[in-house]
């Protein structure tokens, strides 16, 4: 079982190895130019304005989506078993650059799904409480989430973005591997009773999960793309949890089902918000 997570202690060896050096990610090469995240394509911002990178310095840890003025929403495994790092990290919104541009913020508060397991990764799920409000703007804007209950049709075809790796078969614990571009794929729901086929030797739930991606493979979120939102039709369906590699056959991507957990994420944030600041003035 893969996560679609960089994993935060390797970030840090890593950044602090590289410290002396000059920045890896300072310039966009014509390598970076040319690939796609898992036959994907490059997307502006703009397009996907929800979007957010949570980052320790230009690494990508993990995506997100805004959901709320001074919320996040993203996957546990993002921070379970992390709280020593949790201070360094800051999440960027408004750029397609995962390193520069757009609004940073610094984490103020996290929690992760009381029930979530680390070794089904079922309830996977968590939420990000940032210092300060984002400027919302037509870069910067809060997604909408379905409804409690709902889940997505089988067909559907749904969006995912983020930064992680374009190339399946690449070195994950090399930073330079990423991209600095954030990039996108269309991906079709999948019958659930399809997907507990092709994972029989995993733990799955149709209560809490939704699996989405082509049975021949081909394209697929990656490592890097964890937390990340699943939108259909301007909805945040799913956040992105973790697959077998990426983009294999018969090895679709599993995915938290938002209409599961909605509930949750409501009394979680009126719990430590008041109701006014959880209006969001610009939606997708």
């Amino acid at each position: 079982m893969r996560l679609f997570c960089c994993k935060l202690l390797l970030i840090l060896s890593v950044a602090v190895s590289t410290s002396a050096k000059s920045n890896i990610f300072s310039n966009e090469t014509d390598h970076h130019r040319s690939k796609r995240i898992v036959n994907g394509w490059k997307i502006q911002i703009s397009k996907v304005p929800y979007q957010v990178a949570i980052v320790f310095r230009s690494y990508i840890v993990c995506g997100g989506s805004i959901i709320a003025p001074t919320w996040i929403l993203t996957a546990a495994h993002c921070f379970y078993d992390h709280q020593e790092v949790v201070p360094e990290l800051k999440v960027r919104a408004g750029s397609d650059r995962r390193h520069i541009g757009g609004e940073l913020r610094r984490i103020r508060w996290q929690t992760i799904h009381p029930q979530y397991s680390p070794k089904t990764l079922l309830y996977d799920i968590a939420l990000v409480n940032v210092d300060s409000a984002f400027a919302l703007n037509q870069d910067v804007v809060c997604i909408r989430l379905a409804p409690q209950g709902y889940f997505p049709m089988a067909g559907k075809m749904a969006l995912v973005s983020g930064w992680g790796l374009e190339n399946p078969d690449a070195d994950k614990k090399d930073p330079s591997n990423f991209p600095i571009r954030l990039n996108y794929a269309l991906l079709p729901i999948m019958e659930f009773p399809l997907c507990q086929q092709m994972y029989q030797k995993h733990t799955l739930s149709e209560h809490t999960q939704i699996c989405a991606g082509y049975p021949q493979g081909g394209r697929d979120a990656c490592v890097g793309d964890s937390g990340g939102p699943v939108v259909i039709n301007q909805y945040q369906v799913g956040i992105v949890s973790w697959g077998i590699s990426c983009a294999q056959p018969n090895k679709p991507g599993m995915y938290t089902n938002v209409g599961s957990f909605r509930d949750w994420i409501y009394e979680i944030m009126t719990s430590k918000t008041r109701k006014g600041a959880l209006e969001c003035i610009r939606y997708l």
